[in-house]
């Protein structure tokens, strides 16, 4: 009995446990959680026995995935081969797009962010005061990833870092953090003068 993934040059033959043996019927094969389906094959050791079940390509679910290959001899009488394929969980926690925007309408603004999933840092420009948020749109690269982060995030005056963190569907986590610095507030003007019991002439403009 083989199992495999892949074809050609990318081709994987994953190890069965116990080594297989034609008297041993139970076996386990551990793949990683990338791969989404194998293809099991199987050798008779008579040539007019016939296998009834289990052969070709079978899609994997994370866990575990029981596969039963029948095997019926000549006479009739069957012999059942069972592999537990054991899927790991996804270890994915890549990004594979990452958008950052402030304002809506006639006020949008992309900061175009040059991505890389590579990359784990990216700077903006400093920003105007009068910018008090950054709207983050970010996709995993894998579905059964999650994120957080993202939204509508408020900016401090000075110094922001913002994170936005992966996690993948087997839990490790990778960091991307974008830099932006927001101005302190040049307004040195007064909202309102006023004297008690006095009428300011000409009338308060700031």
């Amino acid at each position: 009995i083989t199992v495999t993934s892949g074809s050609d040059e990318t081709l994987i033959n994953y190890s069965l446990s116990p080594e297989f043996s034609s008297n041993v019927v139970n076996y386990t094969v551990n793949v990683p959680g990338n791969i989404e389906e194998v293809d099991i094959s199987a050798i008779k050791t008579d040539p007019l026995a016939t296998i009834e079940s289990g052969l070709g390509s079978v899609p994997l679910n994370v866990g575990d995935n029981t596969v039963l290959i029948k095997v019926k001899s000549e006479s009739g009488a069957y012999n059942t081969y069972t592999i537990k394929i054991v899927r790991a969980k996804k270890f994915n926690n890549y990004l594979s797009s990452l958008v950052v925007s402030s304002g809506s309408g006639d006020t949008y603004v992309d900061y175009n962010i040059p991505f890389d999933k590579d990359t784990l840092e990216y700077v903006i420009p400093e920003l105007a005061n009068n910018i008090t948020s950054l709207k983050i749109d970010a996709t995993a690269e894998d579905g059964d990833a999650t994120i957080t982060g993202t939204g509508s995030v408020s900016l401090a005056v000075g110094d922001n870092d913002l994170n936005v963190i992966v996690t993948a569907q087997d839990g490790t986590k990778r960091t991307y953090v974008i830099k932006v610095k927001r101005a302190a507030s040049d307004n040195n003007f007064l909202k309102n003068l006023f004297v008690n019991g006095y009428t300011l002439s000409p009338e308060f403009n700031k």
